[in-house]
């Protein structure tokens, strides 16, 4: 719609944030309101962050409290208020984030929606996990889904084991068990069984329970 698009368009704009996200060496800028609304772990963050900013704001010295004064009095001054705005906005550090997951989580929190690559729909759903976004978690699981091949079935049902949704693990685990042979001979599949042989095993699993029960009902 076009409020998602206007929406979309204030992420990451210097111009109109209040906020600023520093991740991973880049610094990412939102709308704090939109984040607060959206999601309660940043609601939490935000808050207290916020607080401490404003805290420090009032403290400010009689000589600067005057100083701004007169900028507000003087009728060309709208352009340094803006970068004033801009220069306080807080500096929020998210730790363990990879920067382009993270900009399109903030991306579905503004817009509800967001750009999935093969390398970023993992980190996204790792992130999806940490900050509660259950509607997030189910749509890069279904996208997930809907791309699983031969080379990145391990590694999807590796993150669907630790992260959810079910619905993505049981789509995993269904494709790896129609191509079992293949799966097996990839090195992905190697990796996964040293890394988690049960899950591994789950894969013969099923794939010998689907067979004992073919195998009986051939039989009647």
């Amino acid at each position: 719609s076009t409020l998602a698009l206007h929406l979309e368009s204030m992420l990451n704009n210097p111009d109109v944030s209040d906020v600023v996200f520093q991740v991973g060496g880049r610094q990412i800028h939102a709308i704090s309101g939109i984040l607060r609304m959206r999601c309660e772990f940043f609601g939490r963050m935000l808050n207290g962050n916020f607080k401490e900013g404003a805290s420090s704001s009032s403290s400010s010295s009689p000589s600067s409290s005057s100083s701004n004064k007169r900028r507000r009095t003087n009728s060309g001054s709208a352009a340094a208020a803006a970068d004033s705005a801009s220069a306080a906005a807080p500096v929020v550090p998210i730790p363990d984030a990879d920067p382009d997951a993270f900009l399109e989580v903030l991306r579905f929190l503004h817009s509800s929606r967001c750009v999935l690559t093969q390398d970023t729909c993992v980190p996204i759903l790792e992130l999806a996990t940490r900050f509660g976004l259950p509607e997030l978690t189910s749509l890069v699981g279904a996208q997930m889904g809907a791309s699983v091949d031969v080379a990145n079935v391990c590694s999807l049902l590796a993150a669907a084991d630790k992260l959810g949704p079910p619905a993505l693990r049981a789509r995993c685990m269904a494709f790896a068990h129609a191509n079992l042979i293949a799966v097996m001979a990839t090195d992905a599949f190697k990796a996964l069984k040293a890394a988690q042989p049960e899950l591994a095993f789950e894969m013969f699993e099923v794939h010998a329970t689907t067979y004992e029960h073919t195998k009986k009902r051939l039989a009647q």
